[in-house]
């Protein structure tokens, strides 16, 4: 069988097909970011003149190996979403899933994935776009530099060389819009989406003035601008986290910096994660920290669809039996010093029994209710409608009664990808992951998330405050414990100084 060809602006690639999607991998969007390129913005590649194949993934992000997915508990089980073999700073490459045929350009959905800025890639088993194309989109995930590699700051640096990895995001984007027609794409219609650090790079993208036009709707699933503090540095900040972190692996020079092994960079896995590497407040492609501009309504007016998983925090508190009444006291302090006794008066009896579920319990209803605070505030600034979500379906798989619907766990079900994870999903699961595929394609497709034989999922509206709950079956309803969530966005706005 004759393997699917696309000529796109860079040249000529061959991709494979398998049961009526064309799939392309490893396609390079950038030149190499190695050598004087390093930590510098993206470049467009060189032209290439023969054939080039596009069957494999590229390599994934520098970053720690054992780093994702694989150190968090609940996952121990999906071994499909171990990373790849190889991590290189040559890393700039995109994929796309399209239908091999098609008689109308599609919606583009482009995928951002997590990891907290510092790990992930797109060559995750979970990612992949195969299921999601056939249903009629066409599907592109991305890398972009993590860490020191994506978010180095020098005073040395000009505003147009800051925060490449975010400069990653645009130049991808930019690809899509030249190239993505080709595929069978409608470069007027694309939708940004992604999850926990993800979803922060949409967020980030919603209000960078460079991205306007790049995208036409967006996807924001388990994070909100408001109330972290560890991802809101000016470009003063950042640089001299980065001058602190790069002295505990004995580097003192910029020169010393790009001539170091990429390897070496990476140092104490400590270390790293406490320098917070991520996007700053560079004057250029983010003008102002984003709390400030989602308040002040400096946000691209399109179409958003956000939520978040019931249970987020199940997998995000550490070995479960290792939490302590100390420990949720400190989590409260750190948070809320000023209402402690009161969050001990929601939380203590639970506490006495089960402190693991407690804090699990505290810290998933809070981003909860920052997610329903990001949404008024988008109600009140944008005119362009919104639409809500809980995923609230229990994954089946050991300890599922603590786990329930953990932190990223919504993934597997609206890519159509439960086949590829060893999980005891039932005739519902897969119904649920029908159903979600549809209601994403839809919202991608014209802006409004529906499904075959599902509630009528309307506009989100502060005086209803409705959300679509994703379960077996799903409904359209009020939020379960409204009083908590009530109060703890009261105190996110007590924190936001508004």
């Amino acid at each position: 069988m004759r393997q699917p060809q696309v000529q796109i602006r860079s040249g000529w690639i061959c991709g494979k097909e398998h049961h009526g999607v064309h799939t392309f991998l490893g396609i390079p969007y950038a030149k190499p970011p190695v050598g004087a390129l390093r930590f510098l913005p993206p470049e467009p590649p060189e032209p290439w003149s023969s054939i080039r194949q596009a069957t494999a993934y590229g390599d994934g992000p520098m970053q720690y190996a054992e780093s994702g997915f694989t150190t968090i508990p609940a996952y121990a089980q999906d071994r499909t979403l171990e990373p790849p073999q190889h991590f290189s700073e040559d890393c700039l490459t995109l994929n796309v899933w399209c239908p091999a045929k098609t008689d109308h350009p599609l919606p583009v959905i482009f995928w951002i994935y997590g990891g907290a800025y510092t790990m992930g890639n797109a060559a995750m088993a979970l990612y992949n776009g195969e299921a999601l194309a056939r249903e009629g989109a066409v599907v592109v995930s991305a890398n972009y530099r993590v860490g020191l590699f994506g978010f180095f700051a020098h005073p040395s640096f000009p505003k147009s060389a800051t925060n490449a990895g975010l400069r990653d995001l645009l130049l991808a984007l930019g690809w899509v819009r030249d190239n993505i027609a080709a595929f069978g794409g409608d470069p007027q219609n694309v939708t940004i989406q992604g999850e926990s650090a993800g979803s922060a790079a949409v967020n980030t993208l919603l209000v960078c003035p460079q991205a306007k036009g790049l995208f036409h709707r967006a996807i924001s699933q388990s994070f909100s601008p408001f109330n972290h503090d560890e991802w809101a540095h000016t470009r003063e900040e950042m640089e001299q986290r980065t001058q602190a972190y790069l002295k505990t692996i004995g580097i003192d020079t910029l020169e010393q910096a790009y001539t170091a092994p990429a390897e070496s960079l990476l140092g104490r896995q400590a270390d790293y994660m406490a320098a917070e590497f991520s996007p700053y407040v560079d004057g250029d492609l983010l003008p102002e920290p984003l709390e400030q501009a989602f308040l002040l309504g400096h946000v691209h007016d399109v179409p958003v669809l956000l939520g978040c998983t019931a249970n987020e925090a199940t997998v995000l508190i550490g070995d479960r039996h290792q939490v302590t009444r100390a420990s949720i006291d400190a989590t409260f302090t750190r948070k809320y010093p000023r209402h402690t006794q009161t969050l001990w008066d929601m939380y203590g009896r639970e506490a006495e029994c089960d402190p693991a579920a407690a804090l699990a319990r505290f810290r998933s209803e809070n981003t909860l209710a920052n997610m329903r605070f990001y949404t008024q505030v988008l109600e009140r600034c944008n005119t362009s409608p919104l639409y809500t979500y809980l995923f609230s379906r229990q994954v089946p798989g050991k300890d599922s009664d603590f786990y329930g619907a953990y932190h990223a766990s919504e993934i597997s079900y609206h890519f159509g990808n439960l086949s590829v994870i060893e999980r005891p999903f039932t005739p519902g699961d897969h119904a649920l992951s029908r159903t979600m595929m549809a209601f994403w394609l839809s919202f991608a497709r014209d802006g409004v998330p529906s499904a075959p034989d599902q509630p009528t999922w309307h506009r989100y509206r502060k005086q209803d405050d409705l959300w679509m709950h994703l379960d077996v079956p799903c409904h359209f309803g009020p939020l379960p414990a409204p009083e908590r969530t009530d109060f703890l966005q009261s105190l996110l706005a007590e924190r936001t100084s508004i």
